[in-house]
């Protein structure tokens, strides 16, 4: 079975070169790397080159900077493999685990496992396990389904699948019937979301495994962060995930109550980000539009917090208390 890894990269010299010797040196070896060089303006693309220039198994697409849904569907569509996987460009594959993804995926249409999160000197801060568990009955994969967009907004998803597309692999025949439209949506935020559910859509059978894959790096910075820009942003993708929603509940016969806090998880998780990437006045003046935001407002009073961690309580109540000071410095100073 041949496995091929798309890899979409960014800018990242300083960390390109750790990612690809951690799947050039796997115990398994019949696999190809796909790498998409989204138009790196750093030395990123040399490294590339001089890395893969005696090893045919790694190829690499240069392309100018498009964003990583284009980026990702560019190497979905020159793979050859029967199975696709991904990592990003500054994280790094724990050495057997094509040979685990071999091994355990059989006749699943998708295979999902844990990770653990590191800091740049590659100290481990946590680990995210996922349960044995398998999705093979039509009931069973409509409550993943129904289930999964709620535990993907609470980071409770952990509990059912992964919340990160580079946490699972497909079968290719999967992925080739949702990239098109993955590619076309071109999501900033939530991209991981709608490549995730639209893949859990298409299949037949679903395994979960408790296996630590991939070291995912905590201080990196992906295409998409860089890409919170203002309030009408915001607006403008709260209504294009409605849309996604509102299409996906009627193809998949799900219960659309599950999506009724959309508009404020989109809100939540955008302000997160502003947070972290502009100014006190820029994030105060944003802060105060979603206080006078109707619809965020009206959604916040019917989120359900019963499954959130101490931490992400805690910033719930200053979101439902319109305290802006300490969210500014819980997301500014702490990571939180």
């Amino acid at each position: 079975m041949k496995i091929s890894i798309v890899i979409p990269c960014y800018n990242s010299e300083k960390t390109i070169l750790s990612t690809l010797s951690s799947i050039q040196n796997q115990t398994y070896d019949d696999f190809e790397v796909i790498i998409v060089n989204d138009g790196s303006t750093d030395n990123s693309r040399k490294l590339i080159e001089d890395f893969i220039k005696n090893d045919s198994r790694f190829k690499l697409i240069n392309n100018t900077n498009r964003g990583v849904s284009k980026s990702i569907s560019l190497g979905v569509k020159a793979a050859t493999g029967d199975v696709i996987a991904e990592i990003d460009s500054d994280d790094t594959a724990n050495r057997v685990l094509l040979e685990t993804i071999s091994n355990n995926i059989g006749n699943y249409d998708i295979i999902a496992y844990g990770f653990k999160k590191i800091n740049s000197k590659s100290k481990v801060l946590s680990e995210v396990h996922l349960k044995n568990k398998t999705y093979d009955t039509e009931d069973e994969l409509k409550a993943l389904l129904n289930n999964y967009y709620f535990m993907n907004n609470s980071f409770s998803a952990f509990q059912l699948i992964t919340v990160y597309k580079w946490a699972l692999a497909c079968k290719k025949e999967i992925v080739l019937q949702i990239i098109d439209e993955y590619e076309r949506l071109n999501y900033t935020l939530y991209e991981d979301y709608i490549y995730i559910s639209s893949a859990l859509a298409k299949a037949k059978s679903v395994k979960t495994i408790d296996f630590l894959g991939i070291n995912y790096l905590q201080t990196k910075k992906s295409h998409s962060h860089s890409n919170q820009k203002n309030y009408l942003d915001l607006l403008n993708l709260r209504k294009k995930m409605r849309e996604y929603i509102n299409q996906y509940v009627n193809e998949n016969g799900l219960n659309i109550d599950s999506f009724k806090t959309m508009e404020f998880d989109v809100s939540k998780f955008y302000f997160s980000r502003f947070v972290k990437n502009n100014s006190f006045k820029e994030s105060k003046t944003f802060f105060k539009k979603l206080r006078n935001d109707k619809t965020y407002q009206e959604q916040i009073k019917s989120v359900n917090t019963s499954l959130e961690s101490k931490k992400r309580k805690l910033y719930f109540c200053f979101l439902k208390h319109n305290m802006f000071l300490p969210i500014y410095v819980a997301f500014k100073l702490f990571n939180f």
